[in-house]
């Protein structure tokens, strides 16, 4: 820019000077005066070239000294505008020309931050992909194993010996860790354990389930601490046959008279033996149950058969036609794997003694929860033979038996786990808890024998003994679906670990299986307080989601497809149910001695429109007995009747009524100074006969007071 003006300057004053060497010869007087006197006006014009330092070179060598010399023969004026007018054309190109280059070299600059930023966010998209290891999916969950036969007892050892106890604890001690589940089940599982859970159980269809009283034609047996008791129920004739002693195989007089079976002219008293030894290994468990064969053809001479046993506690004892089976829990304090056969493998009691089950005739259970066996016999009411034994290990905790064979359910708790991964400066192992349902499907070949017909699983924990069934060829089990988390961080350098618990969403569901065990229908979200379940036919019945007082029903009638259906409003917090007729139920309350005892009659041909038939209740507030022995509850839909008793201070009052199909009266009440709670109720020929160990009352329905009053040995 500087150069152009310059240049300018240089080329004016040129012209100039031209201008003024043209005219001397004009009037040389008078020309120099002027010329001298234009000079030093156009001095302070030539003050830029000052600045020639830096361009002086340039001016020098321009050949704008020249030109102006040879083009300058005319003396005209015009070109002395000439200057300004090139001004403006010689300096504004070039002054856009620097415009120009200046953004195009500054293009690049803005350009690179652009493309570096995306390159700076690479590691942020990254950090999630790093956290993924931890997550609950990456958990590998171990698949349930087939129980299969043991080849030899070194098998059967070495399994109890190195299951998993500690498994189970680790479950317990995560619960505690993990705080209160605000969905936690209400005592899951209860009803488990004994043979007086029996009366637990809805009463099924040719099953018998045992008792202290059973009939047979016009003879009732009883069973006492003594024995068998045979009474000729003949009205006010009514007496005692005999008093049969059943010897117990027990030195030291541990044995327990638990319940009777009569079939035919059979009569069979179950009985327990309870004891422990000691051994090189540690302790085991020495507990015993049998079977005492009655031949009751002539019932005032009852002559005993055989008497028959298996190792093991007795868990339920169930009738079907002509053979008893007994279910036992062989449990065990210590297993080693050198340890003594004979102190741990379960043996079957003959008149010929104790006898090992043979290997093939144990199954291997995959993650035993104890050093446990069940033991399953059959036992022929016709001979007094044990027909048939087998175990399984880890013991058994829900059973259902039917015509179609028996069910044996237990509770298996696994554990799954990730690989382990670093997070920050920690090691990290993440674990999740599942607990399933196993489920045996036992069958009778036919001969006595018995074989395990199929395995099958279902997600969660049996919610209580009613809570499995079989309808039409289907398995129905309610469950309890619970699970934890476990993040288990190690600092290895510092020798500091810790763990971080969470629980997994819990709640219930319905799981229906097919013959073979195989799930075929599924109803979810049930519920996450399930207080119990009871499953009658093709009606289920679930507490109420606002607590006691109110049950759900489930529509079963559809075995692949169960559904949600309508709801009943309870006489008590809870009714015990029970099948009464096709379609009716009869709710039965009387654990509360603070609330009425109370009789009710439900309407569930509908289960979406299910509505109450009739109701009867007590007077006074008061428990009753049935509740834990409903061999004292008489139904007799046939006849129309229903009684119950009702526990006072000054003996038992029961209380008979009438149903007509539309309402439930109370036809008489009874009050008896002798009626323990073990009593039973049967109705033959029109009467009415509770019967006790001690005494048996006679009762006519059309009469005020008892006909007769029989007593035995015990009265």
């Amino acid at each position: 820019m500087k150069y152009f003006k310059l240049t300018a300057l240089l080329l004016a004053l040129a012209l100039l000077l031209s201008a003024c060497a043209l005219a001397k010869p004009v009037d040389d007087d008078v020309r120099p005066v002027e010329a001298e006197s234009t000079v030093p006006e156009l001095d302070p014009p030539t003050e830029p070239p000052e600045t020639e330092p830096a361009e002086t070179e340039p001016a020098e060598t321009g050949p704008a000294e020249t030109e102006p010399v040879q083009t300058g023969p005319t003396e005209t004026e015009p070109a002395e505008t000439e200057p300004p007018e090139t001004e403006p054309i010689e300096t504004e190109p070039p002054e856009t020309e620097p415009i120009e280059t200046e953004p195009a070299e500054t293009e690049p600059v803005e350009t690179e931050p652009v493309e570096t930023e995306p390159a700076e966010t690479e590691p942020i998209e990254t950090e999630p992909a790093e956290t993924e290891p931890p997550e609950p999916p990456e958990v590998v969950m171990p698949e349930p194993e087939q129980p299969r036969t043991a080849a030899d007892y070194g098998q059967v050892l070495r399994l109890l010996a190195g299951q998993d106890d500690e498994l189970r604890w680790r479950f317990e001690e995560w619960e505690i860790e993990a705080g209160e589940d605000p969905d936690a089940l209400s005592d899951p599982g209860a009803g488990n354990e004994g043979i007086e859970d029996a009366d637990l159980d809805v009463p099924v269809p040719g099953v018998a389930r045992g008792g202290k009283v059973c009939a047979a034609g016009d003879v009732v047996y009883m069973l006492n601490s003594y024995g068998l008791v045979s009474l000729a129920a003949r009205g006010t004739d009514s007496r005692i046959l005999a008093e049969t002693y059943v010897p117990h195989s027990s030195d030291d007089g541990s044995g327990v008279n638990e319940a009777l079976f009569v079939w035919k002219d059979r009569a069979a008293v179950v009985y327990t033996v309870s004891g422990y030894g000691v051994g090189e290994t540690g302790w085991y468990d020495t507990n015993r149950t049998h079977a005492a064969v009655f031949d009751c053809s002539d019932p005032a001479a009852p002559r005993l058969m055989a008497d028959v046993g298996l190792d093991g506690r007795c868990f339920a004892v169930r009738a079907v036609g002509g053979t008893l089976y007994l279910i036992t829990n062989h449990y065990l304090w210590s297993v080693e794997e050198n340890a003594d056969p004979a102190a741990v493998i379960p043996g079957v009691y003959t008149g010929t003694g104790k006898e090992l089950l043979a290997p093939e005739r144990i199954w291997l259970c995959g993650s035993p929860n104890s050093a446990a066996f069940t033991v399953v016999g059959a036992i022929s009411l016709e001979t007094g033979d044990l027909t048939d034994a087998l175990a399984f290990t880890d013991a058994a905790e829900s059973l259902y038996v039917d015509s179609e064979g028996l069910l044996l359910a237990r509770t298996v708790w696994t554990c799954g786990e990730s690989e382990p991964y670093s997070e920050g400066f920690y090691t990290v192992t993440d674990y999740r808890t599942r607990t399933l349902t196993e489920i045996k499907g036992l069958r009778a070949d036919g001969a006595g024998g018995l074989e395990l017909a199929c395995t099958g699983w279902v997600e969660g924990e049996l919610v209580n003994q009613t809570a499995m069934d079989r309808q039409d060829g289907c398995v129905r089990a309610v469950t309890a679906v619970k699970a934890l988390t476990c993040s288990h961080y190690t600092d290895e350098s510092r020798g500091w670990s810790h763990d971080d618990f969470a629980r997994l969403p819990s709640g219930s569901r319905l799981t229906v299986l097919n013959a073979g065990l195989e799930p075929c229908g599924l109803l979810e979200d049930l519920g996450a307080r399930l207080s119990g379940c009871r499953l009658l036919g093709r009606t289920g019945f679930l507490p109420g989601r606002d607590g006691a007082g109110s049950a759900r029903l489930l529509d079963l009638s559809a075995p692949a497809d169960p559904k949600m259906a309508g709801a009943l409003e309870l006489a008590g917090d809870y009714e015990y149910l029970l099948p009464f007729t096709q379609g009716l139920v009869l709710g039965f309350s009387g654990d509360d001695p603070n609330q009425q005892i109370c009789l009710s009659l439900y309407d569930v041909k509908d289960p979406a429109r299910p509505g109450l038939l009739a109701r009867s209740a007590t007077e006074r507030n008061a428990a009753s007995a049935a509740v834990r022995n409903s061999g004292s509850l008489l139904i007799a839909p046939d006849e129309g009747l229903l009684g119950f008793p009702e526990t006072l201070e000054e003996g038992t009052c029961f209380h008979l009524l009438r149903f007509d199909g539309a309402e439930l009266t109370e036809l008489r009440s009874y009050t008896l100074s002798f009626l323990p709670e073990d009593a039973g109720a049967v109705l033959l020929d029109g009467l009415l006969y509770l019967c006790s160990p001690g005494m048996t009352y006679v009762i006519d329905p059309a009469s005020d007071t008892p006909a007769a009053i029989v007593t035995n040995a015990e009265g």
